[in-house]
């Protein structure tokens, strides 16, 4: 079973959006692990454009997710 990690980008200004950005345009990242983003998505898209790296992204809103495990 993988584990269920989740990532918040931090700093607006800073540099956890193309951090993450480049992590999880790796490949094997999604077979490690999987990745909740928490936060908001202009920042993920952001980061994606100052990394020149792109990584498959599904916005939903918190009453969406199962919280159960």
């Amino acid at each position: 079973m993988k584990p269920k990690i989740g990532i918040i980008p931090g700093d607006p200004g800073g540099i956890g959006p193309e951090l993450i950005a480049k992590l999880l345009s790796k490949e094997d990242t999604a077979e490690k692990a999987n990745i909740l983003l928490i936060g908001d998505g202009h920042l993920f898209t952001q980061g994606m454009q100052q990394a020149d790296a792109h990584y498959d992204m599904r916005a939903c809103q918190p009453q969406d997710g199962d919280w159960t495990t």
